[in-house]
């Protein structure tokens, strides 16, 4: 499927933050990952890139798997993605094609992992992945 392309957080881009006393941000900022929720839905995604289909993930595919806090923006977890691998940035290594979200209370940001790197995603349904149950492998 097509649509926007992610646009990349830039230097130029303003440079504009709400002030610290403002009672929507979040500190710490939180840290979410998404993971496919079942094997099914891994095993149905993994036949798709087989056959060459590029789908951008939806949330009624994903469930929360990991809830903590991370020290940095969306923007300096995106510059920093790039210079050095994710286990030594975060405190747990996520796997290939689940989603994080870096969610300051202003706006959250929702990356998907590469295999070398993240990719901006434009739209994720959060509300959607929030209501499924994750089912680790093991538990299958």
């Amino acid at each position: 499927m097509a649509g926007k392309r992610a646009r990349e957080m830039k230097k130029r881009d303003p440079k504009v933050y709400p002030p610290s006393w403002c009672p929507k941000r979040k500190d710490p900022i939180e840290l979410r990952l998404y993971a496919y929720k079942d094997t099914n839905v891994w095993y149905c995604r993994y036949k798709m890139k087989q056959q060459g289909l590029k789908i951008t993930p939806r949330g009624h595919e994903y469930a929360l798997k990991h809830e903590g806090h991370i020290n940095m923006t969306a923007a300096v977890f995106q510059r920093e993605a790039k210079r050095q691998l994710l286990s030594s940035i975060l405190d747990f290594l996520p796997m290939t094609d689940e989603v994080i979200e870096i969610d300051d209370g202003l706006k959250p940001w929702f990356f998907l992992v590469k295999k070398q790197g993240v990719a901006l995603l434009t739209h994720f349904d959060r509300d959607a992945a929030l209501r499924n149950q994750y089912q680790s492998p093991d538990e299958m």
